[in-house]
């Protein structure tokens, strides 16, 4: 393991995740050697040290893939570190990085933009997951013109601050022209925007369950997304798990929505659709505009217009429709069905 590998193209190093064994510290000497035909490298729960790094990935020139999971706080690599170690990876196309268990007192950004930044021309997927602060000094040292998949997951913290990041998106093309959004409900909260899925953007945030809506709230006036907000013509507002939606006052729905000036379609989940339509009901009888100005289609599942027992009666959606009746808004009330939260052919509900 000590000596080159002129005709390595893979590999992986892994330690169960699940293994009561302590890390594997993998020592220096180890993939020291030279290896020019290196094109997949995969490490995951490995206490790797930086010198591992730095001997391969210069003669690794040909590397296409990268990826860095699982790697536990004993394990740390700073950011600047970490860049140094991509430079003059110009074929790398897939590149992945996630701390176990990201910590903000890990380690704490000095907040420098850096005089030059690492071009990585040929990347087209990046993925992250661990504290904000990295993220934010991570990026402001890359460039990748090409990137059209950027998978991002960070720990809630009082203050999400993504300058860096919104600058980042700004100056990669193929993140700004993105049309679907998908707010997701789940363990973790999550928001998805996307022009041909499974391609674009996917930001998750952890936190607990009572914080979800507050969070991405605050989340939706920040300088990441909004510039991005107000090209999105297509939302989706989704739930993967049980939880306590009536604890939400329907003004804090609105307030979550208010952004979103410019969707068209809005497309709700069964769960969500008893709590969000009774908001929208009510500014549809206050007249008011402010809320989802452009909308012209509400999309609900058939089970929820055919009053199948979700908790949501039939004639909530009639309250709904004839309010709008008496409205000058023109919106039209349609049915999806969840085929992985894609929807069909749009059918008119009549009563």
């Amino acid at each position: 393991m000590q000596k080159p590998f002129p005709s390595l193209t893979g590999t992986e190093l892994a330690v169960d995740f699940f293994s009561k064994l302590e890390r594997l510290a993998v020592p220096d000497s180890l993939l020291s050697g030279p290896a020019p035909l290196l094109r997949s490298l995969r490490l995951r729960s490995i206490q790797f040290p930086l010198p591992l790094l730095q001997s391969l990935l210069p003669s690794a020139t040909n590397l296409v893939e990268l990826r860095i999971r699982g790697t536990p706080n004993s394990g740390f690599i700073s950011p600047e570190a970490m860049v140094a170690c991509l430079s003059g990876l110009n074929k790398i196309e897939i590149f992945e990085l996630e701390f176990e268990f990201p910590r903000i007192s890990t380690w704490r950004s000095r907040r420098l933009l850096p005089s030059t930044r690492c071009a990585l021309p040929a990347l087209t997927s990046l993925r992250f997951d661990g504290s904000c602060e990295y993220l934010e000094e991570l990026i402001s040292q890359i460039d990748s013109p090409l990137l059209d998949k950027l998978d991002v997951t960070v720990f809630h913290q009082p203050e999400l601050d993504t300058v860096q990041l919104a600058q980042f998106v700004d100056r990669t093309p193929k993140l700004k022209t993105l049309h679907d959004a998908h707010i997701t409900f789940g363990d973790s909260v999550s928001v998805s925007l996307s022009r041909t899925r499974p391609r674009g953007l996917d930001f998750s945030i952890t936190c607990t369950t009572s914080d979800q809506l507050p969070v991405l709230t605050q989340f939706f006036t920040s300088s990441f997304l909004r510039t991005l907000i107000p090209m999105i013509k297509h939302l989706y507002i989704l739930d993967f798990s049980l939880q306590n939606f009536y604890r939400i006052a329907y003004s804090q729905w609105l307030d979550l929505l208010v952004p979103f000036t410019a969707v068209e379609d809005l497309y709700l989940s069964r769960n969500l659709s008893p709590h969000i339509v009774p908001a929208l009901h009510g500014i549809i009888e206050e007249g008011t505009m402010e809320v989802l100005p452009s909308l012209q289609n509400l999309f609900l599942q058939r089970e929820l217009l055919q009053g199948l027992g979700f908790g949501f009666s039939k004639k909530a959606v009639e309250r709904f429709i004839a309010a709008l009746h008496l409205s000058s808004r023109q919106i039209a009330v349609l049915h999806w069905e969840n085929a992985r939260y894609q929807p069909i052919v749009p059918v008119h509900i009549r009563f």
